[in-house]
Formats: C-alpha cells, structure tokens, sequence
C-alpha cells in the first residue's frame, strides 16, 4: 500500500473504502504523493497514527475525507494554508487543533467534524459560514448558547449563511434558546440539534424544504409551531423528550404524505389519534413513536400502516388485549414493537413472522409465556405475572440475543437446550422460582454471553465451569439462591467480567490466592456479603483489582454496562440501604464482604483501589486496628466495618475524606478521640456505639474529663481518696448502705458509668455474637 501511494505520481483522485491500512506508516507513505491530487476519500479503511500535514497543503486538493479512521491523529496547518479545498470531512478521527486555521479556507462550502473531542463554545465565529452549505459539528463538547449572527465585535454585519442546506449540531451540551437565524434560513432542509441542553419553544420556519428536523432530547418548550405542519417535503420529525405540551391532533400531519419517521414520545402531549378522514394518513410511515402520549387504546389509524416497521407506544394506559387487527394489518411489516408499561392482560401468541424486537415489560400479562415467532432477537417480558415453566420451543430461537423474563413467577428448571441459542448475549431470569441445578453444560457454546443475572430465585448446585468459556461476559450475579461451594476461583479468568454477586447463598471456606498472574482485571462491583466464607481477606486479590485502582473521573461522556437494547441492572448496599442501579455506571466500584466469618485484620492493600465508592466489612470478625491506607479511599461514599473486633484509634486523616457520607463503626473495640471536620461532623451516635472507650464529638462522652487509667502495676489510684461521710450521713435515713453507695456514685461517677456501660454493651455484643452464631448453623442446615 506504501508503495502505490508513492508511486501515482500524477494522481488525481484517489478513493479506497473499507480497505485495511492499518498497518501503513502514514508520515512517509505520503511524501511523494501527487501534487495534482484534486480528490482524496480514505474511509473506513482503520489508518492509526499521524496524518501528515502536507496532504492538506497539496495545492489542487478540493475534497479530504477520512471519516471513521478513529486511530487517525494529527492537526491541520497553523499558516500560510491556501488550499482550494471545499469538502473536508473527519468524521469520528482525531485530528484536532484547527478550528482557528478554518477561516484560511475561503473555498469550504461541506465540512464534517463531528465525534471527535473538541470542546469550549462552537466555533461558528471561525467559518465563512455564509458560503456554507453542509456543517456537521455533533457528538463533540461543545458548551455554551449557539451564537447568534447580528453584529461582530467590531459592530459590522455578519453575512448570515443563506445557502445552508444542512446544520447537524446534536450530542453536545449546547444551552438556550434555538437562535432566531436558524429558523430563518431559506434553504435549509437537514436540521439535527437533538440530545443538548436546548431551551424556549420552538418557533415557525422559514424554509418549506425541510427534510430532516430532530430536535430530540433537549428542554424545549411550548406546543408545535403550525410551520411543522406544513413542512410537505418532511420525512423524519423527531421532538421526543422535551417538555412540549398542548393538545396535539394527529390529523394536523396528514399533509406530511411523505414522512417516513414521526417521534413524539416522552412530551407532555394530550394526542388525540383518532379523528383522521382519510384510511391511510402516512402513506410512508416506517417509524411512529408515541410513547408517553396518554393514549387509553390502539390507534384505529394503524390499521392502514402497510409499511410499519417500528412501533413504539410505551408508557400510556392501554388495557386488555392486544387486538388481532394489530397482527393481522401490519404484523407482516413489523420488526419492533414495544408495548411496554402498559396495562395489558394476556398476550398468549405473536404472530408477527418478521418481529425481530418485542418489549412487552410491566404489564399485567398473566399465563404461560407467549408462543412467539422464530424470528426474533430481543424479547423483553420482565415485571408482569407469568407463570408456569419456560416452553422447549424457546430453543429454537436461534437468532435470539437478549432473552428477559425478570421478576415474573416462572418455576421448573433452566432447560439445557438454552445452550443452542449461540447467538445470545443477555439472559435475565432473576426474580422468578427457578429451581434445581444450573445445568452443567450449558454455557459451552454461548461465547457470546454478555450478562447473566440469575438472582432470586431458588437455584442449587454450584456454578458452571462451563461458564469460563463466555469470554465476552461482563456481568454474573447468582445473588439470593441456595448455591453451595466454595470461591469459583476460575472466573478470575474472564477477561471482561466487571460484576461478580454471589451474595446471600451457601458459599463457604477460604478465598485463597489468586491462581493467574492478573486476575479479574475488569471487575469493579464484587459482593459476597451473606455467606460462609471463611479464613483471612484475600489480600493479594485486592492487590490484582486493576480497574478498581483509577481515579473516579466524572465526564458527560460516562458509559453504563450494556448496550443500546439492554443496560444491567444490580442490587447493592450502599450507605446501609439496599439501593437498584437500574444503569450501572461503566467506572462504579463497590466491595462487599459483610455477613461472612473473616477474620485476621484488613490488610494495608485495600487503600490502591482509589476508584471505590463502597466498601463493607461488617459483621464479620476482623481485629486488629483501621488501616492508614483507608485514607487513600478519596471517592469512597461509603464505609461500614461494623460488628467486627477492631481496636486502636480511629485514623485522624480520615477526616480527610469528603466524599464520605455514610460512616458505621459501631460494635468494635475502638478507643480515642472521634476525628473531627468536614465528613465527621455530621456523622450522629449510630456511628460509634458499642465503643465504650470512644469518645468526643459526637458522643456524649468528653475526652477531656475521661478518668485516668489503670497505674503500671494494675492497681487502681484510691490511696488518696477521702471519703465525706458527710454524704454517707446524708442518706443515713434510707439506710447506710444507700448513704454509702450515694457518696461513691458521687466520687466515682464516671467510673461507675464506664463500668455500667462497659456492662450493657457486653451483654449487647454477646447477643449479637450468639445471634450470628445460630443464624450461620440455620443457614447450614437449610
């Protein structure tokens, strides 16, 4: 590839698309590249490296496209760049550090630089915008008002950019209002400004050649400007997720012959969909959303939607039956359809022979599951009330890749011929009454397998091996069965998995040592709290936490496990209660050991993972004192080593931590003074009780007035106390006995509240102790 580069001398155009060049050196490939060169298009063709600068100073080069060449890295010329070029587009690369030098391109009419990673306020002050015709500046970060185009700085009119076509400003964090030149543009057909911070109403439109309008996912306001109706040319409107209001009739698009995509989900419409005079109102309609609209029943148009294919009317109130006229009219065009958070009863078959998405999640669909067609490849059937056992021809499903059925009453056993489905990537069975045995061998063909949740349910045995084959796994959670066995020590293998919850089961005896050099490189969320385990806490474990080690870095840009189908959901205690992540955040981190029987002291290497948010060692039986390293913990927002034996002094630094907003020490041996400032001062008594020997701020308990210890030689200091048999007198006519025990309440008070506390929490941690004792040989004999 290097050499033919070199070698066309007197090429004018060269286009390749989707050829491997990854392994070509871009810097010297380029160095004798024709200077007639007039066209250059490299897309999608995987070019790593630095994109030398001299391609862009090539003096009849008119159009650059290298789009999707995201290892491609570089900056454009800094001066004297005079080029004829017209067409630029960097589509998803990372070239950067140009937008300045844009205003030496007199000729640029098409420029594309979107997905890449420029930030700050857009840079439309930097473009000869008013020669402009295409402009693609989305998925970057930009910040900020779009400008408007009225005067400059130096009071001179800004030519406004009569020939844009096409504006494409979506996935940024753009704010206020939608500027008023925009909406007067005469030309413009392509308008794409969804997922930003956007605000005001949206306001009629200059231009009757719209095409393309999606101002989705921002905070608009207000009802549709009566210009959207009488956009003709329109073939996708997309306003979904806004805060846009009003009565909307349906009937009001019928002009819109052409559209091809209409979303209005997630507003604050009133839509009335039933008063249309015609039999067939969008003739073209592929896509209608109209979720979240306060619709009560199917709309009647539907029945004429020959050329339906994706229907989406989650989230209003529509009862009972799914209607035949719905399978029978448009089930053969259908691919997706979701019907979700609705309040539909039965649902006993699919007929719909193209259906490839089905979400029919909370409802009220009570029977057996569904037959459903052979082609799909998401099925969502979670939080309704099915019962009975999962049928043999959901086997056959071979295209199938995300089988949901959660939180339902499903009984019997996981069918091992699941094991055929080897296209699978998300299977949740957690939530029903699954009982028996995982079967053995069912993961060996299922490589694909992303996410496995079969928490609550009655499950026995111990957990596949089989399972060590799924390399693609992210998430495990067995959490609430009756599996019993020791540390599945083998998963440590799984290169990608980020949540293990093996939490309340049987699982007993030693974590060990981890038998990989790198194990569990990915994982980031571990519980195990509620078991058998046993012996030390796996230091050299803690010590391999690789991605529990990171700086918790905020960014717009987070990412949660999963994908745009399905995103992982898990139970987790933090901050002592127990708390659903319906989105697991993909850099969230929480340990959980709590409710086992380890013993030994925390050891110093839990501070290196500087990514945890929760961290619980409670109820367990850990001694010696809190580790210094604890103050490394700078994101931890939670912290619990209850009911354990730890002593010595509570580290002062930890005050330092400023994240931490749930702190129980309480039921230890812990001494001295409670720390004080930022977090510390707002912790209350439930912190530290059962530490008599605590004391400070919160307590009651005044480090200052604390009695004075027991001498070198374990005698107490009473050589010098004199009794005033003045007090004993006192209480002569109650009786001596009372007069004497009067003085020595008096004189030894403190003392006597230290023993008498010092009483009442033994007793307390005694009973606590007897407790955990007779709940783990239940646990043993159930």
């Amino acid at each position: 590839m290097k050499r033919m580069l070199q070698n066309f001398t007197n090429l004018r155009e060269l286009f390749l698309f989707n050829v491997n060049m990854s392994n070509v050196e871009l810097v010297t490939s380029f160095t004798n590249i024709s200077s007639f060169l007039e066209l250059l298009y490299l897309d999608f063709c995987g070019l790593q490296g630095k994109f030398p600068e001299n391609v862009f100073r090539l003096p009849n080069l008119q159009q650059l496209s290298l789009r999707n060449n995201y290892d491609v890295i570089g900056s454009m010329p800094t001066s004297n760049w005079s080029t004829p070029l017209w067409y630029l587009h960097l589509f998803n690369t990372k070239i950067s550090e140009m937008l300045t030098n844009l205003t030496q391109l007199l000729q640029l009419t098409s420029l594309s630089l979107s997905y890449n990673n420029f930030g700050g306020q857009i840079p439309l002050h930097y473009l000869n915008l008013h020669q402009f015709i295409y402009l693609d500046l989305s998925g970057n970060n930009f910040v900020g008002e779009i400008p408007e185009f009225s005067k400059t700085s130096n009071s001179s009119q800004t030519p406004l950019p009569t020939h844009l076509e096409s504006l494409h400003l979506s996935d940024n964090l753009l704010s206020g209002p939608i500027p008023s030149w925009i909406y007067s543009l005469p030309l413009l057909s392509d308008l794409s400004l969804s997922n930003n911070n956007l605000t005001g109403p949206i306001k009629d439109f200059k231009s009757k050649s719209l095409q393309f309008l999606s101002l989705g996912s921002n905070k608009l306001k207000g009802e549709i400007p009566n210009s959207i109706f009488q956009q003709e040319n329109l073939s996708l409107l997309d306003l979904s997720y806004n805060n846009l209001d009003g009565v909307v009739e349906l009937s009001k698009f019928s002009k819109l012959t052409n559209l091809q995509s209409l979303d209005l989900s997630f507003n604050n419409f009133i839509v009335h969909s039933n008063n249309f005079t015609n039999n067939i109102p969008f003739p073209q309609l592929q896509r209608l959303g109209l979720a979240s609209c306060n619709i009560s029943a199917f709309p009647h148009f539907l029945k004429g939607m020959k050329n339906l294919q994706r229907l989406q009317l989650s989230h209003n109130q529509i009862q009972g039956r799914i209607p035949k006229w719905l399978w029978n009219n448009i089930g053969t065009s259908l691919s997706d359809l979701n019907i979700s958070h609705n309040f539909l009863t039965h649902v006993e078959q699919v007929p719909c022979k193209n259906l490839q998405s089905l979400d029919l999640r909370s409802n009220m669909i009570h029977g057996h599951l569904p037959i459903v067609p052979p082609s799909l490849i998401f099925f969502f059937i979670s939080k309704n009330n099915l019962y009975g056992e999962i049928s043999s021809t959901y086997c056959n499903l071979s295209g199938l890749q995300i089988l949901d059925i959660s939180n339902n009453n499903i009984q019997g056993k996981i069918p091992s011929c699941l094991a055929n489905l080897s296209s699978l990537s998300v299977l949740d069975f957690h939530k029903n009454n699954f009982s028996g045995e995982i079967p053995q061998g069912m993961f060996k063909n299922l490589t694909n397998l992303r996410s496995l949740h079969l928490s609550g349910n009655h499950l026995e045995g111990s957990i596949p091996r089989s399972l060590r084959n799924c390399q693609s796994l992210e998430v495990l959670d067995v959490g609430s069965n009756k599996i019993t066995a020791t540390f599945p020590y083998w998963l440590e293998e799984l290169p990608k998995l980020q949540v293990l919850v093996l939490k309340s089961n049987r699982f007993h005896g030693f974590m060990g040592a981890p038998k990989i050099k790198y194990p569990f490189p990915k994982l980031q969320i571990l519980d195990i709290s509620n078991n058998e385990f046993s012996g030390r806490l796996p230091t050299k474990y803690f010590r391999s936490f690789k991605a529990m080690m990171g700086e918790y870095v905020t960014s717009r840009n987070l990412t949660h496990i999963g994908d745009m189908y399905y995103q992982d959901s898990v139970i987790v205690v933090m901050k002592g209660f127990e708390r659903e992540l319906e989105k697991i955040i993909s850099i969230f981190a929480t340990i959980d050991f709590s409710r086992n029987n380890f013993e030994g002291e925390i050891p110093e290497s839990i501070g290196k993972l500087k990514s945890l948010k929760g961290l619980n060692f409670s109820q367990n039986r850990l001694h010696g004192s809190i580790p210094m390293s604890l103050i490394n913990l700078s994101n931890l927002e939670g912290l619990d080593l209850s009911s354990n034996d730890l002593s010595g002094e509570i580290p002062s630094k930890m005050a330092d931590l400023t994240q931490l907003s749930y702190l129980n020490l309480s039921y230890n041996k812990l001494e001295g003074q409670i720390p004080r400032g930022n977090q510390f001062d707002t912790f209350n008594n439930d912190s530290y009780e059962g530490n008599i020997k605590l004391c400070g701020f919160p307590l009651s308990k005044s480090c200052n007035t604390e009695m004075k210890r027991e001498d070198d030689h374990g005698e107490e200091h009473t050589d010098h106390i004199i009794l005033d048999w003045k007090i004993v007198m006192a209480g002569y006519g109650c009786g001596l006995i009372i007069g004497i025990s009067l003085g020595y309440v008096v004189l030894y008070g403190e003392r006597f509240d230290y023993w008498l506390h010092k009483k009442i929490i033994g007793r307390q941690q005694q009973k606590i102790e007897q407790r955990r004792k007779r709940n783990s040989r239940l646990r043993r004999r159930s």
